[in-house]
């Protein structure tokens, strides 16, 4: 919708702020005024009358019996203006007359389609055809053949292209980015008048979307007003562009504060009926009461729907700012661009859908705020941007008005006060669009938003935690969050790969972490916490696969003074210039790398507790020190690489042996798990974080030692207890990891992955070999006896399929790729074992 023309005239002795926008004439008291009132030319005719060397424009009812409709004189003291005027009305009202007749908004009738007769309805913006005759009026929901939704389509009046064997002269086309349609009308009348039905529908359709795109807009301004209560005294508050003004009565002029609401949070106290709680991000607190429940529930989502534009607002132009190299924000208080008077190409006041703004423009963006800037704008108050790049510029509809049409098909239209301000505007605007386009070819558009641009983020976004909205990132086994994309410093992580996710109401959830931390987040939507725990689920699954292909550790060390990833993969170190992702750790990608038979690990000693030496046996050369962030960690390291040593050293006579080589109990499973399973049925069922939680290494280890030497050793199970549970549980993953081949075999994987249902399923497990078949019934059957606690032990379906599907189910070849694209599958598939259990393993 484009501005005509806007200026003021006198109607009535009084001064009015007058806006031509299209067919419609609207006055106010002054550009930013309230409207006084508004006409539709359609219905009214224009003629300049002249009485002595004055002059009026008046405006008279088409119809004149009409009460509704009266005569309106305008003036001005400017003749020219005046002149301007009425030829700029004068020219809407012809345009308008020109315009073929309104069709009725529905209309229907038999027409040709690919040479057989249908019957077609257009209701709003959708064309319908059917085989029977249908009624404006009836349910024709069932009857439907098709249907057309004209949003972006275009009519003419014949074909396109080569004319198919039953076209006729009575041809018309709809096309869209996808399909074309010719339909054929009994007579020339018929085709002219469903083509203007037709267009009149895109216009509907455009129309319809151009209301939603501004609804969903970053300029969207939520008003509301009303008296609320503030600390014991009744304020006037008006929420306005994601502000919150307070006042002491709707009289007042001046506010006696407000709250920029990007970044707050805001919710309801329960405690309290009808209150209203904000906290900003930096901590402080406002509680307000409402008369009514209604009034405080209304407030609440107006707020938050404020709060979440004004976060999109202040990240869209970050990301500008730092598009058109500008140093991004290092926090909402700092919010200021450094040096930016010197990068301003231009700067001034401008009319923009019929309100005054102030306008800078920059090397690849235009921005406007409701108030006049200083040298150093502050960028926290703009109202919008523009981003410039592919932008096109029309001045020629208006002498004093110029338009930008965006790249995604919007369009905006400014005016100046002066022909010579609009020329410079233009000049300067264009200068900027070619330099953007120069740029854009001269450098990459991808920007490292922080150190760790190598790591893959598979889901990224807004959540509400501890009461503050932090954007989360999740890359890798990593969950990291900050208080806006652009910031390089997190303000907290999470390694998930031995975490659990639980669904706590429709748009909340909760990791647990193996230290008993819990992480509540809330979303905005439903879908959008199913979309985070799917991808949550699905990075903890393939962190504990890689853990079964051999990855131990992981981690930032500082080697000769450069840090350096380290990581240990099947008894080789390794370090990497820059974080990997899971995949990627491996010895083709890194730096350089070590196997550890070949070294010492010696305990940090001397004056540097966060150092450690990795001494080779052969080569003093290549011994070097690794330096950890704190003592602890550096142990941790000592521990673990010693610990890898010891493992790769040696091979026992349960873990990593065969199924078939194993002794069995009378009961036909093998007795190491069949013990071990016991121990767990009897003291851990009920434990909470079992699985997720990891038992104590040192003593995991002792026990396999133990077991390896002698698999009916009663030493390893005499002193079980709740303190050591943890330590079994780790016993039994390991176990079902070290199998040289899975209980599902290499052979059966793909067929697995392949099932549809349950019966599929069962048809597969039938078709295993018997003593797998044996044990995996045992182990599923302990798994049901875990889900059925899972109130207690936190271990539902889904997180039981996290930890136990690497176990169960893997590829003879691990790749990444095939490991991205399995996960879900595989995942679904231990679930739908879990669930219909009775089914897919029957009595043996």
């Amino acid at each position: 919708m484009s501005v005509e023309k806007e200026g003021w005239l006198i109607k009535k002795n009084e001064r009015r702020y007058f806006v031509l926008i299209e067919d419609t004439l609207t006055w106010l008291t002054h550009p930013l005024g309230k409207v006084k009132g508004n006409i539709e030319l359609k219905n009214y005719t224009v003629e300049v009358v002249k009485t002595g060397p004055e002059a009026e424009i008046v405006l008279e009812p088409l119809v004149k019996n009409v009460s509704l409709l009266k005569t309106y004189s305008l003036s001005s003291k400017n003749p020219d203006d005046l002149e301007s005027w009425a030829k700029a009305l004068e020219k809407i009202i012809k345009y308008r007359s020109l315009k073929a007749p309104t069709i009725s908004s529905i209309r229907q009738g038999w027409l040709e389609k690919k040479g057989k007769k249908r019957w077609f309805l257009l209701k709003g913006d959708t064309l319908y055809w059917f085989t029977k005759q249908q009624f404006s009026g009836s349910d024709f929901q069932k009857e439907i053949n098709g249907l057309l939704e004209l949003y972006r389509c275009t009519v003419s009046e014949g074909p396109e292209g080569k004319l198919p064997k039953h076209s006729s002269h009575f041809n018309f086309t709809i096309a869209n980015d996808h399909d074309v349609y010719v339909l054929t009308a009994r007579s020339q009348l018929e085709q002219k008048e469903w083509v203007a039905s037709i267009k009149e529908g895109i216009g509907k359709a455009e129309k319809a979307f151009s209301q939603r795109r501004e609804e969903l807009s970053m300029e969207e301004q939520i008003e509301k007003v009303g008296y609320l209560t503030k600390k014991g005294k009744k304020r006037f508050f008006v929420l306005r562009d994601c502000t919150l003004y307070w006042y002491d009565s709707e009289k007042a002029e001046k506010s006696n504060g407000n709250l920029k609401l990007a970044g707050c949070a805001i919710d309801s106290v329960a405690s309290k009926r009808n209150a209203i709680f904000i906290k900003n991000p930096f901590g402080d607190s406002y509680e307000l009461l409402a008369e009514k429940s209604q009034d405080a529930d209304e407030w609440i989502q107006l707020l938050r729907q404020s709060a979440q534009i004004a976060q999109m607002r202040k990240v869209s132009l970050s990301l500008v700012m730092l598009s058109s190299k500008l140093s991004p924000p290092t926090s909402p208080r700092d919010f200021q661009v450094e040096n930016v008077k010197t990068d301003v190409n231009k700067r001034g006041w401008l009319m923009k859908k019929g309100k005054r703004r102030y306008f800078i423009l920059k090397t690849e963006v235009l921005v406007y705020f409701g108030q006049e800037q200083p040298d150093v704008p502050n960028f926290e108050e703009a109202k919008g941007h523009i981003i410039l790049k592919d932008c096109i510029v029309d001045r020629d509809f208006h002498e004093f008005s110029f338009s930008l049409k965006t790249g995604n098909a919007k369009t905006f239209t400014l005016t100046a006060m002066t022909k010579a301000e609009v020329s410079e505007w233009v000049e300067s605007i264009l200068k900027c669009i070619e330099s953007a386009k120069s740029n854009n070819r001269e450098r990459s558009t991808t920007f490292k938003l922080n150190s760790l641009s190598t790591v893959k983020i598979t889901m990224q976004g807004w959540a509400e935690k501890k009461g503050l909205q932090r954007y989360f990132q999740l890359q890798d086994d990593t969950l990291r969050w900050s208080e806006t994309p652009l910031d390089v410093k997190a303000k907290g992580s999470l390694n998930v790969s031995e975490c659990s996710v639980n669904e706590v109401s429709k748009d909340t959830f909760m990791i647990s972490s193996p230290d008993g931390k819990t992480y509540s987040l809330k979303v905005a939507m439903e879908s959008e916490k199913n979309e985070w725990m799917q991808h949550l689920h699905e990075a903890i699954f393939l962190a504990n696969q890689s853990l079964e292909s051999g990855l131990v550790l992981k981690g930032w060390l500082e080697k000769k003074g450069k840090r350096r990833w380290f990581a240990v993969r099947d008894g080789i170190l390794m370090w990497f210039s820059t974080q990997q992702t899971l995949g990627s750790t491996n010895s083709d990608h890194a730096s350089n790398f070590v196997d550890l038979k070949d070294v010492y690990i010696r305990v940090p000693t001397g004056e540097d507790p966060t150092q450690f030496l990795v001494e080779h046996k052969t080569e003093k050369k290549k011994s070097y020190y690794l330096k950890a962030k704190t003592k602890d960690e550096a142990l941790r390291w000592v521990h673990l690489l010693s610990q890898t040593q010891t493992q790769s050293a040696c091979l026992g006579k349960v873990f990593g042996k065969p199924l078939t080589e194993l002794e069995l109990a009378d009961n036909g499973i093998p007795i190491v798990l069949d013990r071990i399973v016991n121990v767990l049925i009897r003291i851990g069922l009920k434990t909470k974080g079992i699985f997720r939680l990891s038992g104590a290494s040192d003593v995991i280890q002792r026990m396999k030692d133990e077991l390896d030497k002698d698999p009916r050793s009663q030493a390893v199970f005499v002193s079980a207890d709740e303190d050591s549970i943890h330590a079994y549980a780790s016993l039994l993953k390991c176990f079902l990891r070290e199998l040289p081949e899975p209980l599902f075999t290499f052979e059966f994987y793909h067929r697995i992955l392949q099932t549809s249902d349950t019966e599929e399923m069962a048809a597969v497990v039938k078709e295993l070999p018997d003593l797998n078949k044996k044990v995996l019934k045992f182990v599923f059957q302990f798994l049901r006896l875990v889900m059925a606690s899972s109130e207690e032990n936190q271990m539902n379906d889904s997180n039981l399929a996290i930890v136990f599907g690497p176990n169960l189910l893997k590829p003879q070849v691990s790749t990444l790729e095939g490991g991205l694209f399995d996960t879900p599958v595989i995942l679904a598939r231990v679930r739908l074992l879990l669930k219909d259990y009775n089914y897919i393993f029957p009595t043996l």
